[in-house]
Formats: C-alpha cells, sequence, structure tokens
C-alpha cells in the first residue's frame, strides 16, 4: 500500500510541476463514456450450496461506463491525463445443481485511472494505474428450483481495487474521439473463503472496453 501511494504521488506532482514547466500548456477536458467486456480471473469458483459435481463456468457480461478526463501536457508529445470513472463491472457464474443454474453479479466502482499519454496527428497512446473504490456489490440468482433473488455481497468484496490499463483512441479536431481499453486487476477482490465465491484462490478484475466516445469540452486546438 505504500508503495501505492509513493506512485500515486509521483504523479500527481508531475501533473503539477509540468503545468510550471510547460510555456503555454494547453489542458483538455472533457466527458466519456462507452461499453466494456467484463469478466474476472480465478480457479475454483464454486456455488456455496452447490452438493453435487458438475461443470461450472464464468462468463464475461457486457457493462456501460461514465466518467470525465483532464490532460495536461509535459513535453511534447506526452502528457499526463487523470479521470474520474463510473464503472460498473460484473460476470456470470453458471453451474449445474438439479439443473442449470446461474449466479450474476454486478459490482459498482469508482475508478480513478492516471496515464501516461503520447499523443500524434490525433492518435494516443495510454499507459497506467487505476485505483478503485467500491460503491455496491450485488448478486442475482436465477435458475432451476431455486427462486429469483438479489443479494448484497459488498461485504465479502474488498474496499478497493487496482490494476494496469492501457488503451488507444483518436480524436477528430472538433473534440469528438473514439478509444479502446484493456484493464487488468492485480489485486484480488474478493476476500478469502467467503460464502459468496467458496475459493482460496484469488479473483481478479478484467475489462476490455470493445467501443468508447470522449469529447472535449475545453482545449479544442488546431492541430499542426
Amino acid at each position: 500500500m505504500k508503495c501505492i501511494c509513493i506512485a500515486f504521488t509521483c504523479i500527481l506532482l508531475s501533473v503539477f510541476f509540468s503545468t510550471k514547466i510547460s510555456a503555454q500548456p494547453v489542458v483538455h477536458a472533457g466527458i466519456r463514456t462507452g461499453l466494456s467486456l467484463s469478466y474476472v480471473e480465478t480457479k475454483g469458483i464454486r456455488a456455496p450450496h452447490l452438493m453435487l459435481p458438475g461443470t461450472e463456468y464464468v462468463h464475461p457480461d457486457m457493462v456501460g461506463n461514465l466518467g470525465v478526463f483532464m490532460n495536461v501536457p509535459v513535453i511534447k508529445g506526452f502528457s499526463i491525463q487523470a479521470e474520474g470513472n463510473w464503472q460498473p463491472m460484473g460476470f456470470r457464474h453458471e453451474y449445474t445443481d438439479f439443473g442449470v443454474q446461474e449466479r450474476q453479479f454486478n459490482l459498482t466502482y469508482l475508478t480513478v485511472p492516471i496515464f501516461v499519454k503520447y499523443s500524434k496527428w490525433g492518435i494516443g497512446l495510454l499507459g497506467g494505474l487505476q485505483y478503485s473504490w467500491l460503491l455496491s456489490a450485488k448478486q442475482k440468482e436465477d435458475g432451476g428450483f431455486q427462486n429469483i433473488y438479489s443479494t448484497d455481497v459488498k461485504p465479502d468484496m474488498k474496499k478497493t481495487d487496482m490494476g494496469w490499463v492501457a488503451g488507444l483512441e483518436y480524436t477528430f479536431r472538433f473534440g469528438l474521439g473514439i478509444n479502446f481499453r484493456y484493464y487488468q486487476g492485480i489485486s484480488n477482490f474478493a476476500l478469502p473463503r467467503t460464502f459468496t465465491f467458496h475459493t482460496r484462490n484469488a479473483v481478479y478484475n478484467r475489462s476490455m472496453q470493445v467501443f468508447g466516445i470522449h469529447y472535449r469540452i475545453i482545449g479544442n486546438e488546431k492541430r499542426k
């Protein structure tokens, strides 16, 4: 955790000093949204009430996101971009227990990714760290002889999540752009051996933004 704090402090300091060093920095700010394919990486998730041995699958889920961003230039071609996003995550856990049954997990995070960005001709390459705070976590179960019900499973989850994120984007001269991203969690977001997951193995968030759009509200300069 100390390393995380030091890394984020260094990034924030670089943003601050970049505004002092750059002669005439063009700060970009705007809004963004998109659709992501969300899933998890783990081994051995089991339904807590599974009585008979059977086949189990973890399926991805399509989710949306919404956020804001600010981009501050550091040196020519390079900049620091910080964001704040409302980011749902989720997946479906399918298993057999007197018939095929399914559990749907819906997690909602407040995510703060901080990128180093290289831009040229409207094309941007991004890479950095993302820190997330869990806002809510729900489980809905359906199938077989079970009734449909929703359960709050936030107590079985860790309050924060962290991972690497990389992306590719293109921004038109009038400020509208498209972007694609991949997020790989590096911290286990599930508490060990809880009733929800019934596993000793780590559970990591994964997300691939298959399509995203952004719009610069501030800082649409002419491209050279």
